[in-house]
């Protein structure tokens, strides 16, 4: 494998930012040198030059349901393309999400996920979420409400880490819905309580009982009132992590604000996104839906929010723009603290050591380019022509 070398840039690490090279080598970030670096050992060695941009960990989306015209509920195998396309986007690596079906569908999805193409080369899938089916009717969102159910016992062995389930959110009001977190959350899957009606309380021990997380903050939830407090009072008042989809649509501007100033350390920015992202503004069929695409949003014919044309590079800035957080703070939220979510210390960060999974930005926030394990696999128009050593490393890799 071919070392790279990304020389010149303003580089990302935990301590801030410095002016730096970065070396990739064997899969992993060997070295950050401040003076400059010697090309590593005798192997060959490419080069792209980085004069200018800026070098940050790569982003990590735990919720996407699509894109580029491929609905993963309907279409489990298109995860492979669409991790292609997200590599466009910074995305590294990330969660295939699956919303409510039937559970035939499960195995359908898990299977593609094994399946993976020879070749391949896109942002890394890292196991599904499976977004429903246990969630409260009263807060179903887009979900089909005669898919709606309460979890059966003994539960089915497929939800498991090990057979490709990382994350699965669930409403625990539902019956069986706390022994659920708790089973599931001893075999290692991550729990997140969302698309719920839950009071603060029953909030409260969901999480005793294992869940970590809250899907999507806001949307699909019971609220903030100042008298019965519900399940987004619980996440922003407590110590467990939540989504949040900062596209200005689905949450004002002010609220996003609040949930910042409440749990900066805790915010995942998550985009949501379905197949109506990188598609022009009109009506798609997605399974049973009619889903109306304006260009910035996704709805259902009576005005439901149907996910998002939301990309991470997007939600970085409006998370800027909304909160009055600076860009290292704002990309944290895109990279090293969904990282913490999945427990995976090698992402997220920019150190010798971690995966070589990284993102080269231009003073905009708009991707040059994208390196996965070490690997180019997304390259800018601009960036190409401007440094032709990064389209060398671009043909050679894939």
């Amino acid at each position: 494998m071919t070392d790279l070398l990304i020389r010149g840039g303003r580089v990302l690490t935990p301590a801030g930012w410095i002016d730096a090279d970065v070396c990739l080598a064997d899969h992993l970030v060997t070295s950050i040198e401040i003076n400059g670096s010697d090309q590593p050992g005798d192997r060959p060695v490419e080069t792209v030059e980085a004069d200018g941009l800026l070098v940050v960990p790569g982003f990590v989306d735990l919720q996407v349901n699509g894109g580029w015209g491929v609905d993963l509920a309907s279409d489990p195998g298109g995860l492979w393309k669409v991790g292609q396309r997200l590599a466009a986007t910074g995305v590294t690596a990330w969660l295939p999400t699956l919303i409510t079906t039937p559970e035939s569908s499960w195995r359908t999805a898990l299977a593609a996920l094994s399946n993976r193409p020879s070749q391949w080369a896109g942002s890394e899938p890292l196991g599904w979420h499976f977004e429903g089916p246990w969630l409260n009717p009263a807060r179903k969102g887009a979900h089909r409400p005669d898919l709606l159910r309460s979890p059966t016992f003994p539960i089915d062995s497929s939800l498991a880490p090990e057979a490709g389930v990382r994350l699965l959110t669930l409403a625990p009001e539902v019956s069986g819905g706390l022994e659920a977190i708790a089973e599931l959350s001893k075999r290692g899957v991550i729990v997140a309580v969302g698309h719920s009606d839950a009071n603060s309380a029953l909030a409260e021990t969901a999480f005793t009982r294992g869940a970590s997380m809250g899907t999507h903050l806001y949307n699909a939830m019971s609220g903030l009132h100042h008298r019965d407090p519900g399940l987004a009072a619980a996440l922003l008042a407590g110590e467990s992590y939540f989504g949040l989809i900062v596209d200005g649509i689905h949450v004002a501007p002010e609220l996003v604000n609040l949930a910042w100033r409440a749990g900066q350390e805790r915010l995942v920015l998550v985009t949501d996104s379905m197949a109506g992202i990188g598609l022009p503004p009109g009506v798609v069929k997605l399974g049973s839906h009619e889903v109306h695409l304006d260009g910035a949003s996704a709805r259902l014919a009576d005005g439901t929010l149907a996910g998002s044309v939301l990309d991470m590079p997007s939600a970085i800035r409006n998370t800027m723009k909304f909160t009055g957080c600076s860009l290292d703070e704002a990309i944290q939220a895109a990279s090293r603290t969904p990282a913490k979510v999945l427990s995976d210390r090698s992402r997220g960060r920019l150190v010798p050591g971690a995966r070589a999974d990284l993102v080269i930005l231009d003073a905009d926030v708009r991707v040059m380019a994208t390196v996965v394990d070490g690997k180019s696999v997304f390259m800018h128009p601009e960036l190409n022509q401007q440094r032709p050593e990064l389209n060398q490393q671009r043909n050679e890799t894939q």
